[in-house]
């Protein structure tokens, strides 16, 4: 018993140490499902309650946060993450009213590390010189949509559902639907919808 203890804690020392903050990126759900508790405690109500309030209510963007496994995943319709992509676009703005800081509209479009400049603050960029994908640290040279516009960013969520913004083309694009593959992010999807679209545009 004390030998597989010792090696049980071996094993979390070498997890713990596999690189200091700042050496290494890796995509996981934890940070944003840790942080709801956070604002659910400081708000002193129900995370559903706070996006209804904060959010929901004030754009018609409708939906339900459900827990499912670790991850805390919100459920809704097109329509409402068409809504939540104008809402970005708009940088806030909503009817002429202030929803959010303009600052956190501008973060979202911009790097959050230097590791994988492909993604910025629960989004991907689409106009860097390199990007990462989940479960690897492989560093992929180019752009991680190079059929679509270099100032597009995205929201890239459970089994495919996508809402991308390219504020060059005032475009709100949302995709929902069944899982395409196995990837995390599965982003090849959306370089073979920007094979379509893109000819499209440009006429």
């Amino acid at each position: 018993m004390a030998y597989f203890a010792a090696e049980s804690w071996r094993t979390i020392e070498r997890n713990i140490h596999l690189a200091h903050p700042g050496e290494r990126w890796s995509y996981h759900n934890a940070p944003y499902t840790l942080l709801e508790q956070v604002v659910a405690k400081a708000a002193n109500k129900s995370y559903q309650s706070y996006f209804e309030d904060v959010l929901g209510e004030k754009i018609g963007m409708k939906g339900f946060w459900q827990k499912s496994g670790f991850n805390n995943v919100f459920f809704s319709d097109a329509r409402s993450f068409a809504r939540f992509g104008l809402l970005l676009q708009a940088k806030g703005n909503w009817n002429g009213k202030k929803i959010w800081s303009t600052k956190y509209f501008d973060a979202l479009s911009e790097s959050s590390t230097d590791i994988n400049r492909a993604y910025g603050y629960l989004t991907w960029l689409n106009g860097e010189s390199s990007y990462m994908i989940p479960q690897s640290q492989t560093v992929f040279p180019g752009m991680l949509i190079p059929q679509a516009p270099a100032d597009m960013y995205q929201a890239m969520g459970k089994n495919g559902q996508f809402l991308m913004v390219v504020p060059s083309e005032g475009l709100v694009i949302v995709r929902m639907g069944g899982s395409a593959d196995n990837l995390p992010v599965p982003f090849l999807l959306i370089r073979e919808i920007w094979d379509r679209l893109n000819p499209v545009i440009q006429n």
